[in-house]
């Protein structure tokens, strides 16, 4: 098995359907692993396969899960890789996962809200906090109680307190173990948010931010 507790290890749930518009069947449907990266890029030293699918009909989707434990853990976004390929009968098909730092992400144990603003509050040098507004494009006021959740569904986060259109969320980086703090305030009259991350890797942080960014716009342009 995988060790839980190591940093580097990751669990993933994929989706499998056969789109055929021929109404073939797959059989013996697989997922084999491929070695090999370069550049830097931390391959698994541990991946546990699902089993083969025997048959695959048309239209029918299936669930499969694989273990990865990467070579090492790491704090830049967009450094770790696994390589797949997709086998049956039919041929094979290539695939890269490459899990993002926000998904790599450790959530702390439990935090208070003091406990978040003196972290914060001690984290206000030049690098060590970062801003970014976000322009909110959907007419739907009821999009901001959605936030929460939306966040937590892209990055491994704990939620700090409530969210009342302001939240509070904190995260460990994997390699150097260090919390990010990650606070979301929204204005619903002018229709933005603001995303303030406190930490004292900037390189991180740019990266969680981004990525943030990128959660909310999705969310607040639906």
């Amino acid at each position: 098995g995988l060790d839980p507790a190591n940093p580097s290890t990751v669990c993933l749930e994929v989706h499998i359907e056969n789109m055929r518009t021929d109404a073939g069947t797959l059989r013996h449907v697989r997922l084999v692993h491929r070695g090999g990266t370069g550049n830097g890029i931390i391959a698994p030293s541990r991946v546990i396969s699902p089993p083969e699918i025997p048959i695959l009909k048309q239209g029918q989707t299936t669930s499969i899960f694989i273990g990865l434990t990467f070579a090492s853990a790491t704090d830049r976004d967009g450094m770790v890789l696994a390589k797949f390929d997709i086998k049956s009968d039919r041929g094979s098909s290539p695939v890269e996962i490459r899990p993002s730092l926000g998904e790599l992400l450790d959530s702390p144990n439990s935090m208070s809200q003091s406990e978040f603003d003196k972290a914060c509050t001690e984290l206000q040098g030049i690098h060590q906090r970062i801003t970014s507004v976000v322009s909110v494009s959907s007419k739907n006021d009821d999009v901001y109680g959605k936030i929460p959740i939306a966040i937590l569904q892209h990055l491994n986060l704990k939620q700090v307190g409530k969210w009342t259109d302001k939240g509070c969320f904190v995260g460990t980086l994997p390699a150097s173990r260090n919390n990010v703090y990650v606070v979301i305030e929204c204005n619903t009259l002018r229709k933005t948010c603001e995303i303030i991350v406190c930490g004292n890797n900037a390189m991180a942080s740019n990266s969680i931010i981004g990525l943030v960014k990128q959660a909310l716009q999705q969310l607040l342009k639906s």
